[in-house]
């Protein structure tokens, strides 16, 4: 008889068992250094988002498949630039001409420091080699008198500035004091950051920025700087205009003894007159945060308006004039949010992102 109790056999493991075993184990290795992976590199990415070490700060616009780039100091040289040009009522080929100029001269960086926004120079002054001239050719140096000269140029009747010329064409027009082929390299560059700048393209430009080390807040700074760049463009009375000088005077003489009562004087004119309008009720409270007391403050800037097709066709480039200005001189300024149109700037994003809020007769300016 056969035994209830047969011994149990031993259980032989075949090829196919033990590859099946290898592959689980090989498996959950691979899973356990995915998910260690992952966590090394998002820590990583967490680590740099919040140091910034791989930040390049720059502005940039895309033409095509060609990305152009201006570093933020460049970046706010360049709108000044621009916004002068618009605020003479000049053709935008006007402020391309005098970016590529300025390039090729002075690299967009201002080559003599100066307390007038227009009387920066960011041209070289000289007398060109090739002028049959007897005496030395005067060439202007500030960006006032670049357009002086340009606006002077377009009257000439034998030689004249045209908004066809080229960029070396124009140079040798405005008897620049290099080889007029020397500014045609610029060409495209300026012409790719006048688009934006003067407002023939909306959210053309954008600038990535540190948050990390952002300067403090000054929108009376900002305030004061608009009015002078864009003060006939955007019909800015000319009590405005005192009171935001009394201000910009205010931050020339730092240190010195400065009588507070006139100095909130000049802010209670300023929020008083249109079309800029600074609101610190906004600000209330965020000194706690650290951020200084004009964190929060908002200034608005309101376009001047019309019925008619070409005063509204002025009134969006003065916006986007605006806007762009804004956000290339917000690493002066401190601006952390730029709304125009349905479209606001972030600092935090570096881009221009799409908000449900239509804003098509002011730009509003966060900090």
């Amino acid at each position: 008889m056969m035994s209830r109790h047969r011994a149990e056999r031993p259980i032989v493991a075949t090829r196919e068992m033990v590859r099946r075993r290898r592959r689980r184990r090989a498996l959950a290795v691979l899973v356990l250094l995915a998910m260690v992976l992952a966590g090394v590199v998002w820590a990583t990415w967490r680590h740099i988002d919040e140091q910034e070490y791989l930040l390049d700060a720059r502005c940039e616009v895309q033409v095509g498949g060609e990305l152009h780039v201006l570093t933020p100091h460049q970046s706010a040289n360049a709108a000044l630039v621009a916004a002068l040009a618009v605020d003479r009522g000049l053709p935008r080929e006007a402020a391309a001409d005098a970016l590529a100029i300025s390039l090729q001269e002075s690299d967009l960086q201002v080559l003599e420091a100066t307390d007038e926004y227009d009387a920066r120079e960011l041209f070289r002054s000289g007398s060109p080699s090739w002028s049959d001239d007897d005496g030395p050719v005067e060439v202007a140096s500030s960006v006032e008198g670049f357009y002086d000269a340009l606006e002077s140029a377009r009257d000439h009747e034998d030689d004249p500035w045209t908004p066809e010329l080229s960029v070396s064409e124009a140079a040798d027009v405005l008897e620049r004091p290099m080889d007029p082929s020397f500014y045609s390299r610029h060409a495209e560059r300026g012409r790719a950051f006048a688009a934006p700048l003067t407002g023939a393209q909306p959210i053309g430009m954008t600038c990535r920025l540190t948050r990390k080390d952002a300067p403090n807040p000054d929108p009376d700074g900002l305030a004061h700087e608009v009015a002078g760049v864009l003060g006939t463009a955007l019909e800015v009375p000319d009590d405005a205009q005192e009171a935001l000088e009394a201000l910009g005077s205010e931050d020339e003489d730092e240190g010195a003894d400065e009588d507070e009562g006139a100095d909130e004087d000049a802010r209670d004119e300023l929020e008083e007159f249109g079309p800029i309008l600074i609101d610190r009720s906004a600000a209330a409270g965020d000194d706690a945060d650290g951020a200084g007391p004009e964190a929060g403050t908002v200034v608005t800037v309101s376009m001047p308006g019309g019925d008619e097709d070409d005063e509204q066709a002025d009134t969006t480039r003065e916006l986007w004039t605006l806007a762009h200005w804004a956000v290339a001189t917000a690493d002066v300024y401190g601006t952390q949010t730029v709304h125009a149109g349905a479209f606001e700037w972030s600092r935090d994003s570096g881009r221009w992102s799409r908000v449900e809020e239509i804003s098509d007769d002011a730009v509003v300016i966060g900090f």
